[in-house]
């Protein structure tokens, strides 16, 4: 409004630029009203203090421009910029100077002074100097220890850990890795795969160092290298709580950086790392606030909030260059190499701050995918409904091009069934296992529309069903297969079912192969000769094992004991494929696809049920039912496998 009122006399018709300019000038007071309201009284009369929208450090503009543009139109007395800012501040020694430079500069193309921006001005009745004077908070937590290595030992850090060695490239930077590798499609590490060689002997003295100085209270074990090139940067984020301990250490090589940390409550603090510092994030700035590098090729800094400006304009322009070092500013960047030193936590982090805990099941009421486990039959129909159901219709075409290859146990055991045999692929997905071995006949079913569709596509004969109400009459096959399909189960007691129901479909002698996801990942490691046959409780590899009715009677009661194991409690969302840390979980399926995508285009995560099963478990549930022998058991591809024979 008081460029309007300068700008034209009253009642005289404004441009559609002057229009554009009032509507810019509404914009930003308002954007400073939100965040500072001292500073937002604006005045209608001219007065020597101007807000200048679009010349703030966010925008490209430093101190020096704003003093070369504006002192051309009178006597400047300060100059105030803020950093993370989109305006900036002139206070001029006459309401005439401040009216000239409205007249002039207000909406206006800058481009005869080298300026992309368009200022946008008004008045303002002071501009209170305890606001611009105040400091910026570091978060809680952080400390900066400034020249932690000498110019020496900052030589040979970076001559040793050079681009030489193996490395990956990332989409905007190169990083690599040594202790352990950290994995980003998951953003966690893989505990049993440490890297050969450790950490680099060149990093023992920093580590040492970091310890006794009290950096952190343990030697690290994990080390990221990244290379930032000038307009590269990293995403706001916060560290895997459950993949690390307290106090994350970055070490700033060849140039300094400014780094972003923002509060989930909105607040945001720029933290200049100097060449040669060491940050040390703890506590609250670690476990809560994010951080992150923005990628531009220009940071904004300051050694401090001077803000006098000399009043004899040939002195202005005489200092012009040393401006730019006092207050607030920019400066370019430079290539800068980071050294991350981090702790493999192996146990559930128990920090304070649940909602960003991965560990403690991201405990927010509007979390969607917080959820218990189900004590009803109906809040098991829901969870499973939303997280395995309608989880496969949306993912079916995705999931079906992961699932193509059979695995040969399981072909194998298609393959030496006796000709003219008739089976059921219960959980049959995409149909992979359906075009095994033409001499047997075979019928898929499936819960999910979609994928059964595929298989059919496929010239398979399938049906959609659910597991636990099969529409097959009793003793009506020679063989089932239940592939990848229990685990979906929220309940013992629907696990149970569901093996009922597969017993019930096959004839007396019959035969069921069942397969569910183990929670010992790491067998995968072991020596395959030494997984031929993992029985409970046995040593040897008798491939029967007998469980009758007689036998559950007498265990009854420590086999109830062992299946409940875990019954109550939250499902958290595991980020490993190769580590389960609970049994009952949410394991994310992230959708690469268009139709898929959020609103920020990030590809969309769904997530999916499961009960991972305790080496033996699977073994007890079948000693549940009164009509079967397991006549093999064994570990395949992460899986706990059971071949059942019905005796009755």
């Amino acid at each position: 409004m008081a460029a309007r009122n300068l700008t034209k006399s009253v009642g005289e018709k404004l441009s559609k630029s002057e229009k554009k300019a009032l509507r810019k000038q509404a914009r930003k007071v308002h954007s400073l009203s939100k965040h500072n309201s001292e500073l937002a009284d604006v005045s209608i009369e001219p007065t020597p203090h101007i807000l200048v929208g679009n010349g703030g450090l966010m925008c490209g503009v430093d101190r020096e421009s704003i003093t070369r543009v504006f002192s051309l139109y009178g006597t400047l007395e300060r100059v105030v910029m803020l950093p993370q800012r989109s305006y900036s501040f002139v206070s001029y020694k006459s309401h005439n100077n401040a009216l000239n430079a409205m007249r002039n500069l207000n909406g206006k193309a800058l481009d005869e002074f080298g300026l992309r921006s368009v200022f946008y001005l008004s008045y303002l009745v002071k501009v209170p100097s305890d606001v611009i004077l105040s400091k910026i908070e570091h978060p809680p937590g952080l400390q900066i220890y400034e020249e932690f290595i000498n110019e020496e030992e900052e030589k040979t850090l970076l001559d040793a850990l050079g681009w030489d060695a193996p490395q990956k490239e990332l989409r905007h930077r190169r990083v690599k890795h040594y202790g352990y590798e950290f994995l980003y499609g998951t953003n966690d590490i893989d505990r049993a795969k440490p890297l050969p060689g450790g950490m680099p002997a060149v990093c023992n003295d920093i580590l040492t160092r970091m310890v006794s100085q009290g950096a952190v209270q343990n030697t690290p074990d994990q080390l990221t290298v990244n290379e930032y090139l000038p307009g590269q940067g990293i995403p706001p984020h916060v560290d895997t709580h459950s993949a690390f301990e307290d106090g994350i250490c970055s070490l700033s090589l060849g140039a300094k950086i400014s780094m972003d940390f923002r509060h989930p409550d909105s607040r945001h603090v720029s933290v200049l790392l100097p060449r040669r510092s060491l940050l040390v994030m703890s506590g609250e700035s670690r476990y809560l606030w994010t951080h992150g590098i923005t990628p531009r090729k220009f940071d904004i800094i300051g050694s401090g909030l001077d803000t006098s400006i000399h009043e004899d304009q040939e002195s202005i322009a005489a200092d012009a260059s040393n401006v730019s070092t006092s207050g607030v500013t920019q400066y370019e960047r430079e290539r800068r190499i980071s050294l991350t030193f981090r702790k493999i936590l192996h146990v559930p982090c128990t920090c304070k701050y649940s909602s960003k805990c991965n560990s403690q099941g991201y405990k927010k009421a509007e979390d969607k995918n917080a959820a218990s486990l189900p004590s009803t039959q109906g809040e098991a129909q829901s969870l499973e409904k939303r997280h395995v159901h309608e989880v496969y219709e949306n993912i079916a075409d995705h999931f079906s091009d992961t699932r193509h290859s059979p695995w040969p146990r399981i072909a194998a055991f298609l393959r030496e069934l006796p000709t003219g045999s008739l089976v059921a692929d219960v959980g049959c997905g995409n149909g992979k296992y359906l075009g095994i071995n033409g001499m047997v006949f075979k019928t898929g079913s499936d819960r999910s529309f979609n994928l059964a569709t595929i298989a059919y596509e496929r010239g398979h004969s399938v049906i959609v069903c659910d597991i636990l109400s099969l529409p097959y009459r009793n003793n009506a096959f020679d063989v089932c297969l239940c592939i990848a399909v229990i685990h979906h189960l929220s309940t013992t007691e629907r696990r149970i079912a569901a093996l009922r129901e597969l017993v019930r479909i096959i004839r007396p002698a019959g035969l069921a192969l069942v397969y569910v996801w183990a929670l010992e990942q790491e067998l995968e490691k072991v020596k395959k000769s030494s997984l031929r046959e993992v029985m409970q409780g046995r040593s040897d590899n008798t491939a029967v094992q007998d469980f009758s009715t007689s036998q559950a009677q007498s265990d009854q009661t420590d086999d109830r004991d062992f299946i409940k194991q875990g019954v109550a409690g939250h499902v958290e969302v595991n980020v490993s494929r190769g580590e389960f840390k609970q049994q009952d979980l949410f394991v994310p399926w992230k959708f690469r696809g268009a139709s898929k995508k959020e609103s920020n285009g990030a590809d969309t995560v769904f997530h999916r049920f499961y009960h991972v099963f305790k080496e033996g478990e699977l073994l007890e549930l079948c000693r549940c039912l009164d009509n079967v022998v397991v006549k093999d058991s064994y570990y395949d591809r992460g899986n706990w496998c059971a071949v059942i024979e019905k005796i009755c």
